[in-house]
């Protein structure tokens, strides 16, 4: 490449490699005790199939079948290992048609493999499980794109390209799980309910114009844009009534917005910004596990979770102090508004929806605080008070568990860190 060539280009390799091994014990000692006082039956009553009532008037299928694992457990996987291996070659070409017109092209071949094992047992498994795949997959994704030099200061552009995300693996729900998955008309290669055991990769096609602006003598600069994202074979999470979740690849969706980002020099020492953001994204068709599913996975219109609107601003102020050392003190500010429309979780025609736990996300916002000082070559010390109004929105609500045919009564909820203040001294060499 030649700074002053028509023709740039840049040829690359990608490869990567991860393996990981999680162990999980999840301990509920209680958990016979309080299950018998709620239900009146026995926690190791016998699960499906057995019809005729149990002695102590328990209704059949009422019990787990099995005590807790080692006398403490009622869900252990040991071990559960992930590999995968990503390996691509990648290109790009920009010509420049004349000094103001380029014109870029990419391409890149990747392929992937993942592979997982697990073994599982406790009395929400039933029956111990080793279970494991692997799958393989060689993603293609070419990029294209324009831009325009109007003069020194302002430049449109046209960009559209292909991505993707690796897929991975689902371990086994429990058994309790059994009449949720066949709601959903979800069976293994047996006629067994089972959730998928892989989940592939994900594609999008993004399509965007844009432009890039510098104005008032440098001292305000603008970056705005138009999207639309066409999104296949998305990887969503579905919650089951039975406290579990998997992953799966549910249709098509369409993504639509825009954002604006713009950056004020007010003074030689003040400076402001500000970005907007509004994006919407719904699903395009209903899908459902099997033709004998009575639920949906997810509904045409359903939409994805994230808010609409979001933006953010910031100002800072330089100065000098402590025998003419350069010092800042800075405020930000970030704003997400509440989920509109109607997401998957909440709807009443899809499997993953429990009337006891619909939950919208709100708005929230975070107000930040930093003041610093450049104390000498390199060394930085600096003072900072996070989530200034301590906000405590709750932004998820999740079943934590369940009891058998008992509806789950309990959940998790998470909220924004609180209040937090401190010092902070960085090197930098």
């Amino acid at each position: 490449n030649q700074d002053d060539a028509r023709l740039n280009w840049v040829v690359g390799a990608f490869y990567s490699h991860s393996r990981q091994t999680a162990k999980q014990f999840v301990q509920d000692t209680f958990l016979p005790d309080l299950y018998s006082a709620i239900t009146g039956c026995n926690f190791t009553d016998p699960p499906p199939p057995r019809i005729p009532p149990l002695p102590n008037g328990c209704p059949p299928a009422a019990g787990f079948g099995q005590p807790l694992a080692d006398g403490l457990y009622t869900f252990v996987a040991d071990p559960i290992i992930a590999r995968d291996d990503q390996m691509a070659l990648f290109t790009q070409l920009d010509y420049a048609l004349t000094d103001k017109l380029t014109l870029i092209a990419g391409l890149r071949v990747s392929k992937t493999e993942v592979e997982a094992t697990a073994d599982y047992r406790g009395p929400v498994v039933g029956p111990p499980v080793s279970d494991g795949g692997s799958q393989e997959e060689e993603p293609i994704t070419p990029k294209l794109g324009i831009s325009y030099d109007i003069n020194d200061d302002n430049m449109v552009y046209a960009t559209a390209a292909k991505g993707f995300r690796i897929g991975g693996y689902n371990p086994r729900v429990g058994l309790p799980c059994a009449p949720f998955l066949t709601a959903l008309g979800l069976f293994d290669s047996t006629g067994a309910p089972a959730a998928p055991t892989l989940f592939s990769s994900d594609t999008v096609w993004s399509y965007e114009l844009g432009s890039k602006n510098t104005l008032a003598d440098g001292r305000v600069q603008l970056s705005s844009s138009v999207y639309f994202i066409d999104w296949e074979d998305i990887q969503q999470g579905i919650a089951l009534q039975c406290g579990f979740t998997f992953v799966a690849n549910l249709g098509s969706a369409t993504s639509k917005g825009f954002d604006v980002d713009a950056q004020f020099d007010l003074t030689s020492n003040l400076r402001f910004g500000l970005s907007v953001g509004y994006g919407e994204a719904e699903y395009d068709e209903t899908v459902r596990g099997g033709p004998a599913a009575t639920n949906n996975l997810v509904t045409d219109g359903d939409r994805i979770p994230g808010s609409p609107w979001s933006g953010s601003a910031y100002t800072q102020l330089a100065f000098t102090a402590f025998g003419e050392r350069k010092g800042y003190a800075r405020l930000d500010y970030q704003y997400s508004a509440r989920q509109d429309g109607v997401i998957g979780a909440n709807n009443p025609s899809n499997g993953s929806f429990n009337p006891n736990a619909v939950f919208i996300p709100p708005k929230t916002s975070v107000l930040s605080l930093r003041a610093g000082v450049n104390w000498s070559s390199g060394l930085e010390l600096a003072a900072f008070v996070n989530n200034v109004t301590d906000s405590q929105p709750t932004l998820t609500q999740a079943l934590s568990g369940g009891l058998g045919p008992v509806m789950p009564s309990l959940y998790q909820h998470t909220t924004l860190r609180p209040r937090t203040f401190g010092l902070t001294m960085t090197y930098r060499y």
